[in-house]
């Protein structure tokens, strides 16, 4: 979970319940919407955008808030640049887990990893083009 914190003390309840109507939450890598869960719980009425490459953890996300219509999930990744790149994803990773980088093991010591990666394709765009 991503945690909004100044110094010691967490802000995360506190920065939800103060959100304004017609303010929007957005969820950069939203993962499997766990963030998305926690900014719920102190803001049910909570406009969120979700944005996740990963298109099976996407799928989860809409089974987990499907008939929520405050919340919009984008199976893209914001880049600073429209295109498509690839992604690529360790088995033995924790689930979610994915790098730009084709050979992550030169970064980390083997078996950390094991020799299957999964590859795929995943459509990037700006963030403003997400957005709008």
């Amino acid at each position: 979970m991503t945690k909004i914190e100044i110094g010691n003390r967490d802000y995360f309840e506190e920065f939800f319940q103060g959100a304004k109507a017609g303010e929007i939450f957005v969820d950069v890598g939203a993962f499997n919407g766990d963030t998305v869960e926690t900014a719920l719980k102190y803001n049910p009425n909570l406009n969120i955008l979700a944005i996740e490459p990963i298109k099976q953890l996407c799928e989860e996300m809409k089974q987990k808030f499907a008939g929520n219509t405050n919340i919009t999930i984008v199976n893209k990744a914001a880049w600073r640049i429209k295109k498509t790149m690839e992604f690529n994803e360790y088995e033995g990773w924790a689930k979610g887990l994915s790098t730009l980088q084709p050979e992550l093991t030169k970064l980390r010591p083997e078996p950390a990893f094991t020799q299957h990666i999964s590859e795929y394709l995943v459509e990037c765009d700006t963030l403003d083009k997400i957005l709008t």
